[in-house]
């Protein structure tokens, strides 16, 4: 599939309507951007579970970027916080290959830290491996700091924004 010049993208909310949109959405996926983006099973069965868990499990909260081509939604990027209750989640980000390069991940990164602000947390959390420098680039753009590694050798890395002056 060739690249869109323009995407016209938007945020919402994932349901338990939408196992097909996110099983597409990971079955579109490279081997190298799953090496990168391995936020939980993506087997189909897990995933179908996952969504008709969404009204109940209050830890997750769970987000798709769309776009509509040729009449057909299309999840073109995935946002989810998990450990939700805590003050400070845990954050994940992933985006569709053929959308990558395009500036989605900006407007989800800034998607993301708002709802978090929004929503009262003191910050977000994240692991990324240390090869993924892009993604590494745009978490530092946008104020997340490394703090050291993960038990799995990640960077760990935070946004605190209480160091905002928001908190």
């Amino acid at each position: 599939m060739e690249k869109p010049i323009k995407l016209d993208a938007y945020i919402r909310p994932l349901t338990e309507n939408d196992a097909q949109l996110i099983i597409d959405f990971f079955n579109s996926l490279s081997d190298q951007t799953r090496f990168f983006f391995s936020p939980h099973e993506i087997d189909p069965e897990s995933l179908k579970w996952m969504v008709k868990e969404i009204p109940n499990d209050k830890n997750y909260s769970r987000f798709m970027a769309g776009t509509v081509e040729n009449g057909i939604e299309i999840m073109v990027g995935y946002v989810f916080f998990w450990d939700w209750l805590k003050k400070i989640p845990w954050f994940g980000i992933g985006i569709r290959d053929a959308y990558q390069g395009l500036g989605l991940g900006n407007k989800l990164m800034k998607f993301a830290i708002d709802y978090a602000k929004q929503s009262g947390k003191g910050g977000i959390l994240l692991t990324t491996k240390k090869s993924n420098t892009r993604a590494q680039a745009i978490y530092k753009k946008f104020g997340f700091k490394t703090i050291g590694e993960d038990l799995g050798g990640e960077y760990l890395l935070i946004i605190n924004f209480d160091d905002e002056g928001i908190g």
